[in-house]
């Protein structure tokens, strides 16, 4: 019996005991080939001797100083190495554990910043849709992974998803690399900017955006409305390509008809349904009939009685309930 809670509640895990090159040994004698580097991070392998030494050398100096009141020579060297690989502009780090304290730190530095500078107005956070890097509230609110966070939903804090850069699915005819660079930047750029102007490309219709420091709220205002409208096009188009499709839906609250139910789509798309409302804190698979001005209307073509009772994530990924826990928690 073990004492541990894995990853999968249920796995009975073999114990590793050893490690040579891209292998790995349990306590039977198997041989494992280690293909991903553990949680796909490391390439170095196991057991190499100038990995070994190096630790050995550092223990026998010093195993740890706590970063609030000493810095030390393995940290600065790490530090150096770090900047002259870096791109331009780049001359400081921080050194963290993992990729989810990363993430949760650079969102609270990116928040001191604004502070410190006197715009405590600053707070919205913009990611893209899919992106992923760690499994604590605040990187998960921030990523863009949906059947990572749909069951974590009510915990998350309020951030904002654009479109992946991902030309093959989101780029418009005709437009050229540039240009799709160039309305991505805007959205980008535009949710973070006190102020702003607009440029345009070569092809009309397809705004950019220059940060400025000053300009009269009358023009600010019409501006704005010209990416609302930008960004109200998108929304309506991404809908309409789902007309037809079926997705799975995470329901979260009644509608405002019986038996209706609204929930979001693994693209935060709002979904209504009829007979739904059984299905609260639930996911089901949703054909999209049609698309509303708001939201997009469908119907359940998963029975209730394979739906209660199953996880979230068996839900959106049907045989594929366990993998997402084995990721690095990193």
């Amino acid at each position: 019996m073990t004492h541990i809670l894995h990853r999968s509640a249920n796995a009975k895990m073999p114990v590793a005991v050893g490690g040579k090159g891209i292998e790995l040994f349990d306590q039977n004698g198997k041989t494992y080939i280690d293909a991903s580097g553990g949680a796909a991070v490391s390439c170095l392998g196991h057991g190499h001797p100038d990995v070994i030494a190096a630790l050995h050398k550092q223990l026998d100096k010093l195993a740890y100083a706590h970063t609030g009141f000493f810095t030390t020579e393995a940290a600065e060297q790490l530090a150096d190495r770090l900047v002259e690989t870096a791109p331009d502009g780049i001359d400081h780090v921080y050194l963290v554990s993992g990729g989810s304290e990363a993430i949760e730190a650079a969102l609270k530095m990116a928040r001191q910043y604004f502070v410190e500078k006197g715009e405590p107005q600053r707070r919205h956070i913009i990611a893209r849709r899919q992106s992923y890097h760690g499994n604590t509230l605040g990187a998960l609110a921030t990523g863009g992974n949906e059947w990572r966070r749909a069951q974590f939903h009510p915990l998350l804090i309020e951030t904002h998803h654009i479109d992946p850069c991902y030309a093959y699915r989101w780029q418009k005819a005709g437009e050229s690399d540039a240009d799709f660079k160039e309305t991505l930047d805007l959205v980008r750029a535009v949710g973070f900017a006190a102020s702003y102007t607009f440029k345009y490309s070569p092809r009309p219709g397809t705004p950019g955006a220059e940060l400025k420091n000053q300009i009269d709220d009358q023009t600010k205002a019409a501006r704005l409305l010209i990416l609302q409208q930008l960004l109200e096009d998108q929304r309506q188009s991404f809908n309409r390509a789902a007309v037809g499709r079926t997705m799975p839906v995470l329901f979260e609250k009644l509608g405002r008809h019986l038996g209706q139910a609204i929930g979001r789509s693994p693209y935060l798309q709002s979904v209504v349904a009829a007979g739904g409302a059984t299905l609260i804190g639930a996911i089901a698979d949703v054909e999209i009939m049609d698309v509303g001005p708001n939201s997009l209307r469908g119907r359940i073509v998963t029975p209730a009685s394979q739906i209660l009772g199953e996880s979230p994530a068996k839900r959106v990924f049907p045989g594929k309930a366990d993998s997402h826990v084995q990721e690095e928690n990193a």
